[in-house]
């Protein structure tokens, strides 16, 4: 074999390289969301650290990078918002890919990384206990684009995104009187709709879980039960370790408002082995006041007061202020009672 030949045959491996690169890519970045379902988002996070990821990604577009980034971000958002920490950390990683998707030019990537940029904002505007004021330009920007090239689950993530924001205000204080409450209802049923259509679990059992919330303060129980019990059946499909703990602790408190103790009890029981089992602290708090109203309504007084107390310590220990008062006030309203 003469030289010249040798090096075209090696040039010609190029391309089948750069696809194998980039299959491999793409099953790394599955493995690293198996691995947030599992709740293993600090092993997530140090896969798509490693030195075989970047290697791997060398020879591929920007793009690539680009999702590696966002999906690296992701993970810290979700381990952030269980420690109740490194929000901005996580925030600075998306807003480097949120950079990088504009200056390449790629209309659906910068609509990902202002979806993901917002939906992190949102996690950390949530934890401060403010509005989602700062999340609205992402939310729409992201929208905009995502109409523009006609991407469907796209769509009805920054609609339903949007809808977050007009339920709990664009002004500067969290409080229930400025939000939209009609405007976030018609962003959701959009999102559901479009989410039923294309059959996208996961979006679901996001937008039944906040509809169902919003169906509760309107005073529409009856759906707003229906709704999140169909959004735990759908976590529970999914297997997404994360949110299956929060979910049953909605279960909980929806049995208790049905004046349904025995059944609140075991929900709110269930939330807590869930969360205790998958280490995070924060999903440990909210249980203990369905737990403690359950034990309460069934006239167990004594037992609901060393839950609340229980509940009351994990919360400062986290500085979580509304769990606190919650738990400030249900205490106070069992002294008065005695």
């Amino acid at each position: 074999m003469k030289m010249g030949q040798a090096f075209g045959e090696v040039r010609d491996l190029g391309p089948i390289l750069q696809e194998r690169s980039r299959q491999a890519v793409e099953g790394i970045l599955e493995i690293a969301r198996i691995l947030v379902y599992q709740a293993r988002m600090g092993d997530a996070i140090e896969l798509l650290d490693s030195e075989a990821v970047h290697i791997l990604a060398r020879g591929l577009p920007s793009e690539v990078g680009v999702r590696i980034r966002l999906a690296k971000a992701e993970c810290m958002i979700y381990r952030a918002l269980y420690a109740n920490a490194g929000y901005d950390a996580a925030l600075e990683v998306f807003a480097e890919a949120e950079r990088i998707a504009a200056d390449l030019g790629d209309k659906k990537l910068l609509a990902d990384a202002l979806y993901l940029t917002g939906w992190g904002m949102k996690f950390r505007e949530m934890s401060a206990n403010r509005t989602h004021a700062a999340v609205v330009p992402h939310a729409e920007r992201s929208l905009a684009l995502r109409e523009e090239i006609g991407e469907e689950r796209g769509i009805a993530q920054s609609v339903f995104l949007l809808g977050l924001c007009h339920e709990y205000g664009r002004e500067a204080t969290h409080d229930e009187a400025h939000g939209g409450i009609a405007e976030a209802e018609a962003c959701y049923r959009r999102a559901l709709g479009i989410a039923e259509r294309i059959e996208e679990k996961e979006l679901l059992a996001d937008i039944t879980r906040d509809l169902g919330w919003l169906c509760r303060r309107k005073g529409e129980t009856d759906e707003a039960f229906e709704l999140l019990k169909r959004s735990l059946v759908l976590r529970e499909e999914i297997g997404f370790k994360v949110l299956l703990s929060p979910a049953y602790h909605t279960m909980a408190v929806m049995h208790l408002e049905r004046g349904e103790p025995d059944e609140a009890l075991a929900y709110g029981r269930e939330a807590l082995r869930m969360a205790t089992e998958n280490g995070f602290e924060r999903n440990r708090i909210p249980p203990f006041l369905p737990i403690g109203g359950a034990l309460r309504m069934k006239g167990r007084t004594e037992e609901a007061l060393e839950c609340y107390r229980e509940g009351l310590e994990l919360a400062k220990a986290m500085d979580h202020r509304l769990a606190i008062n919650e738990f400030e006030r249900q205490i106070a309203e069992l002294a008065e009672a005695a």
